[in-house]
């Protein structure tokens, strides 16, 4: 028994074959691999250009659709994304408008009123650690005033 080597169990159980660097020795040579872009970093880069140059293919069933899309802005997509908007809410679009201002001014501050049996609360309550016989004492006291 002296001689097995010790068995990590449960969480960590497969930590036994794990040993340290040496001085300018790497267990992982090529390093993290480059992040995925997300759809949000393909939306900010496509958004952030002032050009762009999209070929999709749709393989069908009888024949391949291929769609086309060629733009370009003297400034950026966002600007034209801001401008449509802009033009849509001028145009009666409330959420357009709504859309717009909430992303300039920020979404409008929401009050919440908590009530208890028609009461207002106005402070969080305050846990106090009590004896029994305070705590019958505290018991009675609200029966009283309930009833």
């Amino acid at each position: 028994m002296e001689n097995e080597p010790l068995k990590n169990k449960g969480k960590n159980k497969g930590w036994d074959n794990l040993r340290p660097c040496k001085k300018g020795e790497t267990h992982n040579p090529k390093g993290r691999p480059p992040k995925e872009l997300t759809f949000s970093d393909t939306a900010r880069e496509i958004l952030s250009s002032n050009s762009l140059n999209i070929t999709y293919t749709f393989p069908g069933k009888k024949d391949t659709v291929t769609k086309h899309i060629e733009l370009k802005t003297s400034k950026t997509f966002y600007h034209g994304l801001v401008s449509a908007l802009l033009n849509e809410g001028l145009s009666g679009n409330v959420m357009a408008a709504r859309e717009l201002v909430n992303r300039v001014q920020g979404m409008p501050k929401q009050e919440v009123d908590i009530q208890s049996k028609g009461k207002q609360i106005t402070n969080s309550p305050v846990i106090q650690v009590v004896d029994r016989e305070t705590a019958k004492v505290i018991k009675e006291m609200l029966d009283e005033a309930e009833g």
